[in-house]
């Protein structure tokens, strides 16, 4: 099957859920099926009370998601029981899998604006997905605020190997996830601005790598919970031996009340954090705390021991490596550059107006 340029103006009557396109492969299959969306663009309205899905691929290996760098897929929905979703890709069983998707946006927009969801999802971050490999690349997604709500840019669930590479996200609660996934990674000029909980947020996963991320806060959006890096439990399973090398954060405000601390890490999860860069106005008091390790709950700063910036680039943050709890953390070759507030804002700025990168289409990363 293959659609090429579908064009939405979808709205949904009262308590039904829509969807742009919709394939589900039976869990029993009785052969194969392919799938190619390109393009997709135009509007799915919901209400507030239920689902609005954009393209819902299930149970369908080698399912290709194509995008076009001058066109726009918008969702809008105000429904707070179940999670929207722009671009769903997730395997249905042991027979009918979803191995190897290909999410390739070529600078595409999607606005998600959506008070629970996800702009793109590769799996669920609960129970079997039954999908290995897999790309997301070259999209923009772009969300809004909610005040008490927890909307997800781009989310990386329970696979195997999947890849996440050369993305943007913007003004999403937790800007990239992986959420109980195994040896997934996400590289390559990925970059989130303005998100206001976490920019790149694991919740037990497994052997993920974050190469080379950048995260961008100005203070726009009042950040809340979350650290803009932050390692976390899921579900009681917690994060091991999860990778954040050469990642950068720069922040653009010095007003505490619009942001929460650079780096959190739960108690019990194990992550190694080495050669990263975090950028922040020299106008920040040298006592304040912007990282904490053995934070006591899910889904939240607290009840952790707090670290200056000069204390976390020292490495008396506990050492070069420090007992987490049952977990472990290792910390070496971080720097905290302290910038005039307006160079810091120029950076964030110059950012945002970079182009997104051609990334290639990548299956599956070993």
């Amino acid at each position: 099957m293959t659609v090429d340029s579908p064009y939405f103006e979808l709205t949904a009557s009262s308590s039904v859920a829509i969807y742009g396109i919709y394939l589900a492969r039976d869990t029993v299959p009785l052969g194969t099926v392919s799938a190619s969306v390109i393009a997709p663009h135009g509007t799915i309205n919901t209400h507030s009370s239920n689902v609005c899905r954009g393209i819902n691929l299930l149970g369908v290996d080698n399912a290709v998601v194509t995008g076009d760098g001058g066109k726009t897929l918008t969702i809008n929905s105000s429904y707070t029981g179940n999670e929207s979703i722009g671009i769903h890709i997730l395997g249905r069983s042991a027979t009918a899998t979803a191995n190897d998707a290909q999410v390739v946006g070529n600078g595409q927009t999607i606005n998600f604006f959506a008070p629970a969801g996800h702009g793109i999802q590769l799996g669920v971050s609960s129970g079997s997905n039954y999908m290995t490999g897999g790309v997301v690349s070259g999209w923009r997604v772009y969300g809004k605020y909610y005040a008490a709500s927890t909307p997800h840019g781009i989310t990386l669930g329970e696979g195997t190997n999947v890849l996440s590479i050369g993305n943007e996200v913007h003004d999403v609660y937790a800007g990239l996830l992986m959420s109980r996934t195994a040896s997934g990674t996400v590289h390559q000029n990925e970059r989130a601005f303005n998100c206001y909980g976490s920019a790149f947020y694991t919740k037990g996963a497994t052997a993920g790598k974050w190469l080379g991320c950048s995260a961008y806060f100005d203070g726009a959006l009042t950040q809340r919970a979350l650290a803009t890096i932050h390692v976390d439990s899921q579900a009681g399973v917690n994060t091991t031996s999860v990778t954040y090398d050469g990642c950068l954060v720069v922040l653009g405000t010095d007003n505490a009340a619009l942001y929460t601390k650079l780096l959190g890490v739960k108690s019990n999860c194990s992550a190694t954090f080495t050669n990263c860069t975090f950028i922040i106005p020299d106008s920040i008091a040298s006592n304040v705390a912007l990282f904490e390790i053995g934070c006591t709950s899910d889904g939240a700063l607290g009840g952790g021991t707090t670290y200056t910036a000069t204390q976390w680039e020292t490495g008396t943050a506990g050492g070069i490596t420090a007992a987490n709890g049952t977990g472990t953390i290792s910390v070496s070759n971080n720097k905290v550059l302290k910038m005039p507030l307006a160079v810091c804002r120029q950076i964030i700025n110059g950012a945002g107006n970079q182009n997104i990168p051609n990334a290639p289409n990548a299956i599956r990363v070993s």
